[in-house]
């Protein structure tokens, strides 16, 4: 009788080993799952981000102020950019360039309050009946993205106005983002601790371009780096500074792009800016592109 137990204890006890080693290679449907979604987040992670291919519908703002005539006395057009925030591409980076812009719009709202009441002090009380041959005020503001280094993004922007004149003034500048948080970067946050030693090679860069393009010694002596800080771009080669119109000379109406090469700058800037091929590392003698 004893033996008879044994054996049908023994035999429960293979039954309940051959159940379990069946059952142990497979897992847990829900822990399945979470490690696929780990997988593909992951993948995603390292999807190449490219900003131009993210460009979303702009942010617009496009008003005239006219006349009883219908005549426009004054214009202004304004577009600013606007990213797709997609999650697996740095979608927080750019929410936060996104609502960078946005604060801009509503300054441009102030802008065009003003210019509108440029135009109606002009034209006096009696504006809304007064003729207006030529357009005297007007602002259109457009933008583009620059070829940036990667883990850069650049927007360049450029202004065409009238303030009372029939001819436009052209003026340009721009805003660098860092790609990982989508803050701007000021040229002392991008070259962040080497700041110190590039200041002064940014300014003879600037300065010496400007003597090649005509400008006194004297005159361009008065030029510094720091005097760009805040609205200078990038592009895959260069660092981009901007000179409004009669900068060079009182007759020289043109807004001017001074480029200074990357290369001159390589062991002063981040590392993950990377240098074209060919082009030599030297931080001793910056000079225009």
């Amino acid at each position: 009788m004893k033996q008879r137990c044994f054996l049908m204890l023994l035999s429960l006890l293979l039954a309940a080993c051959v159940a379990g080693c069946s059952i142990m290679p497979f897992e847990d449907p829900e822990e399945q799952r979470k490690e696929e979604a780990q997988v593909q987040g992951q993948n995603a992670a390292e999807l190449p981000v490219i900003p131009s291919e993210l460009l979303d519908a702009d942010l617009t703002l496009d008003e005239q102020l006219t006349n009883d005539q219908g005549q426009t006395m004054a214009s202004y057009s304004v577009n600013l950019p606007q990213f797709v925030v997609d999650e697996a591409k740095k979608g927080q980076s750019f929410q936060r360039i996104n609502e960078y812009y946005q604060d801009q719009l509503t300054g441009c709202r102030e802008d065009r309050d003003s210019l509108f009441t440029m135009a109606k002090e002009h034209y006096g009380k009696s504006w809304a009946s007064a003729a207006a041959d030529q357009l005297l005020y007007s602002t259109e503001m457009t933008y583009t993205l620059t070829d940036a280094p990667d883990g850069y993004v650049c927007v360049l922007r450029t202004y065409k106005l009238r303030d009372g004149s029939a001819r436009a003034e052209v003026y340009r500048d721009a805003e660098v983002f860092l790609l990982d948080n989508g803050w701007r970067l000021t040229l002392e946050e991008l070259f962040g601790s080497n700041y110190e030693e590039a200041e002064p090679l940014l300014t003879a860069g600037i300065r010496a371009w400007c003597v090649e393009q005509g400008m006194s010694e004297e005159a361009a002596a008065a030029l510094n780096a720091e005097d760009f800080a805040q609205g200078f771009g990038m592009d895959a080669d260069s660092l981009l500074f901007f000179l409004p119109p009669f900068t060079l000379s009182a007759a020289d109406d043109q807004a001017h792009i001074v480029s200074l090469s990357l290369s001159q700058f390589a062991n002063l800037l981040p590392e993950n800016i990377e240098l074209p091929a060919g082009q030599p590392e030297d931080a001793t003698s910056p000079h225009s592109a």
